[in-house]
């Protein structure tokens, strides 16, 4: 997908939730941004998975991942509500998933240089093992 669409894609979703909140246009770019990266997170889960552990590890660390992925998006609501209850604000329970998101890219990146990225764990094929033997069968 190039970026001309994605783009597009954005900004049509953008339009319509600027409709349905016309007073809340911060609150409508942020569910669109949001949107965007939820969706777009999951491609490079799995790459990045293949990448570190191997395509061979891919079947069974994929699905934790997600389960994990799945339990935060129900716990983390709850958790958010309790600490607005407590606290009469939002303000510490959005700190604090700022806090954890920044610790969540620090262990990322220190566990995932740069020159590890974007290299697949695949074998390399040869055409010399794609040639056809001599040996008499």
């Amino acid at each position: 997908m190039n970026c001309e669409s994605m783009a597009f894609g954005y900004l049509t979703v953008l339009n319509n939730l600027i409709k349905w909140f016309p007073r809340k246009k911060g609150l409508a770019t942020g569910l669109a941004a949001s949107g965007l990266n939820y969706g777009s997170n999951f491609v490079t889960y799995a790459s990045d998975v293949s990448s570190f552990w191997g395509i061979g590890k891919l079947d069974i660390i994929y699905p934790l991942i997600s389960l994990a992925y799945g339990i935060a998006g129900f716990i983390g609501p709850v958790i958010g509500g309790l600490i607005r209850d407590s606290t009469g604000s939002y303000n510490v329970a959005i700190i604090l998933g700022v806090i954890i998101c920044s610790t969540g890219i620090f262990v990322y990146s220190s566990i995932m240089p740069n020159g590890q990225r974007g290299k697949s764990s695949l074998p390399v094929n040869t055409p010399s093992q794609f040639a056809p033997s001599n040996k008499a069968g």
